[in-house]
């Protein structure tokens, strides 16, 4: 954490001095892999913190504990997923609308981290709407 802009934002406003002193330390966690990234947002999407982990994790876990290649979301059973993964059907249809993006090559992820977050927005629902 960057001392300079905490010290900067406090000394600066105090509701923010209030709440940087209650969050206390904070870490942004960046990876390099994207397609795991869209995963993992989209299982967390509109879940708060622990339900999300525990449901993220049992997502892993259906897969044996990796990070499952597009061909086996698309090939797993929705009843399944519900029931043994607790992932709505929407989420479902979402994962499996990424992984059939990703395996016929409508969408490819290595150029988004170098992208804008605009661009990324652009290339995920231009794939998301062919």
């Amino acid at each position: 954490m960057n001392t300079d802009y905490i010290k900067y934002l406090s000394s600066t406003d105090q509701h923010l001095a209030e709440i940087i002193k209650q969050v206390g330390s904070y870490s942004i966690q960046k990876r390099n892999d994207s397609y795991l990234s869209l995963i993992e947002a989209i299982v967390y999407q509109q879940l708060i913190g622990k339900a999300a982990s525990t449901i993220y994790n049992k997502f892993l876990k259906y897969f044996d504990g990796n990070i499952p290649e597009p061909y086996q979301i698309l090939s797993s059973s929705e009843v399944e997923l519900r029931a043994k993964v607790g992932i709505s059907r929407m989420k479902i249809a979402y994962l499996k609308d990424l992984a059939a993006n990703i395996a016929d090559g409508r969408l490819t992820l290595n150029d988004l981290p170098r992208m804008t977050d605009v661009d990324v927005i652009t290339q995920l629902t231009r794939a998301a709407s062919r």
